[in-house]
């Protein structure tokens, strides 16, 4: 017989949640949007001008993902969705480290 008082992990606490956490799916969905693009970016080399234009878009992806992100988890808290705040955090920490990473590994866009 399993107890009442057993500790949840965090993955039945996500799952279990009374209302449908709408915002944290379309943050994680965001995320993962986002991350690709900013992969992509930084694997490709730039060429001329293009190396402008993928700078710029580069730094759109960071801004326009984070401000996105930022109110999916204000959202997402403000409706209670379990750690649906911290989940848009983790995301845009995410990004920032792989553009860092990129750049300490001197790979495509940042290292030229």
């Amino acid at each position: 017989m399993v107890s009442a008082n057993r500790q949840q992990s965090f993955l039945d606490r996500f799952f279990e949640q009374e209302r449908t956490p709408v915002y944290t799916a379309v943050s994680i969905l965001t995320t993962v949007l986002v991350w690709a693009i900013i992969t992509m970016d930084c694997l490709t080399k730039p060429r001329d001008w293009g190396g402008l234009a993928q700078a710029l878009l580069l730094v759109f992806a960071l801004v326009m993902g984070s401000l996105i992100n930022i109110v999916l988890g204000v959202k997402a808290f403000s409706r209670g969705e379990y750690c649906g705040g911290r989940i848009s955090a983790v995301g845009i920490a995410l990004w920032f480290l792989t553009v860092a990473i990129f750049r300490v590994t001197r790979v495509g866009l940042l290292g030229s």
